[in-house]
């Protein structure tokens, strides 16, 4: 892991902006799918980025 990812890893602030900076980027993404597709990738995507985030938090 490089110091970067250590100092994400100590960091409850940096981890939350993290978090805050991923959802905004994941709602961009739903709201394009779901103008595509509807409901069907938008909530299989959501879900499939938060499990990985949260695994690795």
């Amino acid at each position: 892991m490089d110091r970067e990812g250590a100092v994400l890893m100590h960091s409850p602030y940096e981890m939350e902006w993290m978090a805050e900076e991923r959802m905004k980027e994941l709602e961009k993404v739903i709201l394009r799918s779901r103008q595509r597709n509807l409901r069907i990738s938008g909530g299989f995507v959501f879900r499939r980025v938060l499990s990985i985030f949260w695994r690795r938090k």
